[in-house]
């Protein structure tokens, strides 16, 4: 029988000081940061933050926060830089997207850390945000 374990969200271009940031990117990311602070025992993000899809420097807090979190669970799982690249898979099931040094992407671990912490959120992010399918 065919299921879906969970969807998987990702973003286009570089979300970061000086990157690109397209606005449905960051409001992806914003979103899931937001809902994975409150889903999340024992992570407190340094600000409030509001999801308007605009990048900002207490963006770059929240997701330095994230990333801190992270690494401090398994040390070299992610990379703490300030920024969410999007995933770059070299096939369509390996979604974890691990970089040479064989750190997970951020957008990997967000989507891993929202669906464990919250999956009825996560699962229903594309829904709530008018997200394009491109799975089929």
């Amino acid at each position: 029988m065919a299921y879906q374990i969970m969807p998987v969200y990702n973003i286009d271009s570089i979300v970061g000081e000086g990157k690109t940031n397209q606005p449905d990117d960051v409001r992806l990311v914003e979103t899931m940061l937001i809902e994975l602070a409150k889903a999340r025992p024992g992570w407190y993000p340094p600000t409030p933050l509001l999801a308007d899809g605009m990048w900002s420097p207490n963006l770059k807090l929240w997701i330095l926060a994230f990333q801190r979190k992270c690494a401090e669970m398994d040390p070299g799982r992610i990379v703490v830089d300030g920024r969410i690249d999007p995933m770059q898979t070299k096939s369509g099931d390996d979604w974890s997207a691990k970089f040479s040094s064989g750190a997970w992407s951020s957008m990997y671990a967000l989507n891993v850390e929202l669906h464990h912490n919250a999956s009825s959120v996560h699962h229903d992010l594309g829904t709530r945000l008018g997200l394009t399918d491109r799975s089929a």
